[in-house]
């Protein structure tokens, strides 16, 4: 299994774990347990205890990060988050991104082809500052081998700047080596998150994100809408 088939598996199972939350957070009344000494009309509730709360605590994150933007780049990171919940539902988050881009085998072949004459427009994301307003509507528990697993399912969106780098600049150039010219941009951010707690001060996240900003993206200067995609693991502390 290669590097790209790794990423479309996370991404798939990421997918199916965000539709198995939605399908559970929205289940009706139908799916209550039948108990024959109710009198006609009577129903039971099972409330599920929350082992582990968020209600004004602080947390930090440190993320490993898979990226996908440009075509010519191959690109990683790492990541930092600052989270804070007003309660069980509602929290904000500082992040910050810190992106390392390697030149893509697509870029390379193009950049060593003999009558390669014009070097391709590419863009280059360098970091990012987003600020997220966060909801956890979802609050669950796996039982396995005997031992109960907690999770939160919750999104966020917000907006940030992002550091950029592109060629736009020398783009006719002939020489082999790209010239990049750094830029900034303001642009928004959202994510999906499952974040599972091992006690009640560590946890794991699994979380997807995608970004969008403006950016040069032809030879003649114009700007245009650009999504990048980033998939996160991450090691939290609870405050």
């Amino acid at each position: 299994m290669n590097y790209n088939d790794i990423k479309g598996l996370i991404m798939k199972i990421l997918l199916l774990l965000s539709v198995l939350a939605n399908s559970l957070a929205l289940a009706d009344q139908k799916s209550l347990y039948s108990f024959n000494w109710l009198d006609d009309g009577e129903k039971v509730f099972v409330i599920q205890n929350q082992e582990y709360t968020k209600t004004k605590k602080i947390m930090l994150d440190i993320q490993f990060i898979d990226a996908e933007g440009s075509s010519f780049q191959d690109t990683m990171g790492v990541g930092l988050v600052l989270s804070y919940f007003f309660n069980e539902n509602w929290g904000l988050d500082l992040h910050y991104k810190h992106y390392i881009n390697d030149n893509s085998q697509e870029l390379t072949n193009l950049l060593n082809y003999p009558t390669q004459r014009i070097k391709p427009l590419t863009i280059k994301l360098n970091s990012a500052k987003i600020v997220h307003l966060l909801w956890t509507p979802f609050y669950g528990k796996i039982n396995t081998f005997n031992k109960i697993h907690y999770f939160d399912w919750g999104i966020g969106a917000g907006i940030g700047q992002f550091s950029l780098s592109d060629n736009s600049q020398t783009f006719n150039a002939t020489n082999k080596n790209l010239t990049f010219q750094e830029s900034s941009s303001i642009g928004f951010g959202c994510k999906s998150f499952f974040k599972f707690y091992a006690t009640e001060n560590i946890n794991f996240t699994l979380e997807y994100d995608l970004s969008g900003f403006s950016a040069i993206t032809t030879n003649s200067g114009e700007e245009s809408f650009v999504l990048f995609n980033d998939i996160l693991l991450s090691m939290g502390w609870v405050f």
